[in-house]
């Protein structure tokens, strides 16, 4: 694959969006379609409170340092996208949280690997958020989301929340 990078995404209602170059192509596609095995998973949880959605600012020194980002994390072998939603954001939160109804999934190639980032929406949580692998955060509206400086993949999220 070159440089122009492949993105997918999955709604709920079995419709495939292809985005290659900016061009959109829908398709139906089977909930039952195979993933290659050196897929890696990874969670987002888009927090709620009040019609705003919680973003942050990451602070580690990595390539996606300085973007914002729905919070979340690498689901660990033998974890379920719930349970490891619930473990990241309590680690990197510091909160207990309600893991609500699937948003979408992104789909995207990271150094030759396989990536797939899974949303889903947080309804409630508990304890007070402290930033412990941000260095900032807001709260937002969906219509302000546009505003902020997002990966790739998380631009696809927004466009399943809009």
């Amino acid at each position: 694959m070159t440089q122009k990078q492949f993105w997918k995404i999955y709604i709920r209602s079995n419709i495939k969006l292809n985005l290659w170059n900016g061009c959109i192509k829908m398709q139906t596609y089977n909930d039952k379609e195979v993933t290659r095995k050196n897929t890696r998973h990874v969670v987002a949880g888009i927090i709620e409170k009040k019609s705003k959605l919680f973003i942050a600012r990451r602070a580690k020194k990595d390539f996606l340092e300085g973007l914002w980002e729905f919070p979340g994390g690498k689901v660990e072998p033998n974890e379920t996208h719930v349970e490891c939603l619930k473990r990241e954001l309590f680690e990197e939160l510091g909160i207990i949280v309600d893991v609500g109804m699937y948003v979408c999934t992104s789909s995207f190639v990271h150094q030759d690997i396989n990536m797939q980032l899974h949303a889903y929406r947080v309804p409630s949580f508990s304890g007070i958020i402290e930033l412990r692998e941000h260095s900032e955060s807001r709260w937002v509206t969906p219509d302000e989301l546009h505003s902020f400086n997002f990966p790739e993949p998380d631009l696809i999220i927004i466009k399943a929340l809009c």
